[in-house]
């Protein structure tokens, strides 16, 4: 597993007694530049051993930049740069290119009236990306639910060409998942549901890219064990087609998500992964075996699926107005 801090990696693998295998990391977003300044590849970032992949979120654009010129394919080359650099040491890591764009939060923010240039970067930063690392994993991320800045994300999906992974992120938040909560949240529109079954139908695998309790927001569930395991028991039971997840291990205020600050939600993990493991959860639990991604050239060995693992804030992140920033 990648970290930003190997030590606070080793301590969570310690937690779940089981090792990391993927690690979400965000590179600085201010300028092309900053983006490919590998610091979140950095060896004092790498626990000894580590041979996981990434799950790498990435601005459609830097600070610098914007959504009109990546429209354009003016970055065309630096997503290349940027598939070169991570493929060097992650061939089959997972790309985020623009993630959550159904929520305000963003400079990438997707609405009706910029919709169409959204779909044409996105699949400009695929094609470079893929250019650089022919064997990455694009991801397209909404944000669970309808997110506010689009009636629908499916608007801004860029076609299956461009796509070979849906992820969905999805916080204990807004509102808490009591039971009722979690039914809502499951069933809604844009909920857990529909995008699996979005996965499903378009021959895709999926994902879970950033989830976690949230204390930091009014709004959530606080430290809520419920949380924690009707996520994982839902990820059990739909691992024919889950590629990974990532804990949101953030201990900032804004978050408080981590688990080493929330015992409650750290009991019902730790228990819910050695279910999991041990086959407890019943026939669709346990570690998942990956479809075979459709119209993509093969790696050259089989990769082994990667499952509950974490994420680490570094330099360049920023809090949001969702209640889960980065």
């Amino acid at each position: 597993m990648f970290s930003h801090d190997a030590a606070r990696t080793v301590e969570f693998a310690a937690r779940r007694g089981r090792p990391v295998d993927v690690l979400a990391v965000f590179p600085t977003r201010d300028t092309w530049e900053s983006v490919l300044e590998p610091w979140w590849m950095s060896p004092s970032a790498v626990p000894e051993g580590f041979a996981g992949t990434l799950n790498v979120g990435v601005p459609l654009f830097p600070a610098s930049g914007s959504l009109a010129a990546a429209a354009r394919g003016e970055d065309v080359e630096r997503w290349r740069e940027l598939g070169a650099l991570i493929a060097a040491r992650y061939p089959d890591a997972y790309v985020r290119p623009g993630w959550e764009m159904n929520i305000p939060n963003w400079a990438w923010s997707a609405n009706p009236g910029n919709v169409e240039d959204y779909k044409r970067a996105f699949r400009h930063a695929a094609t470079g990306l893929r250019a650089g690392g022919p064997n990455l994993r694009i991801v397209f991320n909404p944000n669970e639910g309808t997110g506010g800045s689009l009636p629908d994300a499916t608007l801004a999906y860029p076609g299956d060409e461009y796509v070979d992974d849906i992820g969905l992120d999805a916080y204990d938040w807004d509102p808490g998942y009591t039971a009722a909560g979690w039914e809502q949240h499951r069933t809604q529109p844009g909920g857990w549901d529909f995008w699996v079954g979005f996965a499903r139908e378009h021959g895709k695998t999926f994902s879970v890219p950033e989830w976690g309790v949230i204390p930091g927001s009014d709004t959530s569930g606080g430290d809520n064990p419920d949380y924690i395991t009707a996520v994982l028991t839902w990820m059990g039971a739909n691992a024919d087609v889950m590629s990974f997840d990532t804990y949101f291990e953030e201990t900032a205020d804004y978050c408080r998500c981590a688990l080493s600050l929330n015992p409650r939600a750290a009991r019902a993990y730790t228990d819910m992964i050695a279910r999991l493991a041990g086959g407890a959860a019943g026939p669709a639990a346990g570690v998942p075996t990956r479809p075979a991604l459709p119209d993509r050239a093969p790696a050259e060995a089989p990769v082994a699926p990667r499952i509950h693992v974490l994420v680490l804030p570094g330099p360049g992140r920023r809090a949001g107005a969702s209640g889960a920033g980065r």
